[in-house]
């Protein structure tokens, strides 16, 4: 049979590579495995494994594991069309950012999955995440891939590597990403959010495979020891800390430790203000017990996840020990949105009209701050009776709506809205029914739209648009998708659509 892609999948060990023996976990060897996968076969993609030997317990990665898992996607990037890591899930995000750093200019995806219980225990979640996986890393559109970044695929979620944080250690829902939103949820087809997916690159694959772990880490507590703290940062071996402090990056303010932090920072090397919160950013301006951080020169790490945050220290530090440098090079590469929003040449032009180019977004930290109050705590749904007969009627629909809002994660998609609103002035949230949700029963579903592809009727006169005759939305589809879902309208979409090699939009 005649394939359309190829995909490497890389086994490195984890929960997904073991089986249960003598009341234990043990790994075995990932091809003993592949017949628990007769799946794989009616996949339309040619796929070869590479397996460590022996496997490695997620525990046990290192720096040394990183530069093997890239160098052998170097080694195979051109016979490729996608990779796939089957990595156990407690040290995943790790590796999933180390590898996001190491790798500059992709243009083909690569994505980490495993699973929380082993292939052979009747509920294991290892099916669905492996068999997505491989259908995401093969899946192009005119020669292109659809995900050219390094991500995180689990429990139906698909995540930008260096966002992701694994949160439950008991849940299928293993990983989250607070700071920013999914690249694409499965359910009956995979929804993919362009908008949020970096595109393929075009200037030629950069790879760095020098690291440095003589990194600190120190987690401020309330009645945290001065002994400690010292021998933290009186330690020579360390070139870099990073400290994880509270909310938005407030320490304990004593004159001792402002002279510790003085005096580490003024040695040439590198302290780091990490949150100890999952969602939000730091601003260290923001109250008095951070400023005094700001002035003496710690480097904020912004709104990035704990395990970014230490792997692209790793990795900067080799080739930018300066202070400046790394500054630079550590917040430059971050979204628009947390403050890398200008160009070397940007800079130039508004320095030659004397404009001070900001380097650091404010509005991020106050939108990130506004969203978490809003978002505190979980709507609560009730209907109302109008009469006592209907109590019970009531209550029903008050726990649909509750169940509504549980299932299609309404706490995540409120945030996303609250996000466009406070960026864009419009956050949009659409009401539907999926009919092949629940396997075909039928499910009420809610969703954020992005609202750039929301169009109003212009007549509208109400702020709410409640008086609006139409509300159109937008949706890229390539060409057989559009003909499978609308192939009564193919004529008029092709009319519409003179360029084949662009999108359609609908």
């Amino acid at each position: 049979m005649k394939t359309n892609s190829s995909v490497l999948i890389i086994f490195t060990g984890g929960t997904i590579g073991m089986i249960k023996k003598e009341n234990q976990y043990v790994p075995v060897k990932f091809k003993d495995l592949m017949s628990h996968f007769p799946e794989l076969k009616k996949l339309n993609c040619y796929l070869e494994i590479i397996s460590f030997n022996p496997p490695i317990d997620s525990a046990n990665i290192n720096e040394k594991i990183w530069i093997k898992i890239v160098n052998i996607i170097q080694e195979n990037y051109m016979k490729f069309d996608g990779f796939v890591v089957l990595h156990g899930t407690d040290t995943m995000a790790y590796s999933a950012s180390a590898v996001s750093f190491m790798f500059q200019n992709l243009n083909k995806p690569i994505i980490f999955t495993g699973s929380q219980l082993p292939i052979g225990v009747h509920r294991t979640d290892a099916k669905e995440n492996l068999i997505t996986s491989i259908e995401i890393a093969s899946k192009r559109d005119y020669g292109k891939a659809i995900v050219p970044e390094v991500c995180i695929y689990f429990e139906y979620k698909l995540l930008r590597g260096n966002r992701s944080h694994k949160s439950n250690s008991n849940d299928f829902n293993a990983f989250s990403s607070h700071n920013y939103p999914p690249l694409a949820k499965a359910g009956i087809d995979i929804d993919y959010n362009f908008n949020y997916i970096r595109k393929s690159a075009t200037k030629p694959l950069k790879v760095y495979k020098e690291i440095k772990n003589n990194i600190g880490v120190a987690k401020i507590f309330p009645g945290i020891s001065k002994e400690y703290l010292k021998n933290v940062l009186s330690n020579m071996y360390f070139d870099a800390i990073i400290l994880e402090t509270y909310g938005c990056g407030n320490i304990l303010n004593d004159k001792w430790i402002k002279n510790e932090i003085k005096q580490f920072i003024e040695k040439g090397k590198i302290i780091i203000n990490k949150s100890q919160c999952e969602a939000g950013a730091i601003n260290q301006t923001r109250y008095e017990t951070g400023k005094f951080l700001d002035e003496l020169g710690v480097i904020s790490a912004l709104d990035m996840t704990f395990e970014a945050t230490i792997t692209k220290t790793m990795l900067l530090l080799h080739d930018y020990p300066n202070q400046i440098i790394f500054k630079q090079k550590f917040q430059e590469s971050l979204e628009f949105r947390a403050g890398a929003q200008w160009t070397n040449e940007e800079q130039e032009v508004l320095e030659s009209r004397g404009q001070a180019p900001i380097v650091v977004n404010r509005i991020h930290p106050i939108v990130e701050t506004a969203k978490s109050l809003l978002t505190y705590n979980s709507p609560q749904f009730r209907a109302t009776a109008r009469e006592d007969s209907d109590r019970d009627t009531a209550k029903v629909f008050s726990d649909l709506f509750q169940y509504i809002w549980q299932t299609s994660s309404g706490d995540e998609e409120l945030k996303r809205i609250i996000d466009d609103y406070y960026v864009g002035g419009m956050g949009v949230m659409q009401v539907f029914q999926d009919p092949q949700a629940d396997l075909g029963k039928g499910e009420v579903c809610l969703k954020s739209i992005n609202p750039l592809d929301v169009y109003i009727d212009p007549n509208s006169k109400d702020i709410y648009a409640r008086d609006a005759a139409h509300i159109l939305v937008c949706k890229y589809m390539t060409d057989e998708y559009a003909e499978l879902v609308y192939p009564d309208y193919m004529d008029i979409i092709e009319q519409s659509n003179p360029e084949p090699d662009n999108d359609l939009r609908l």
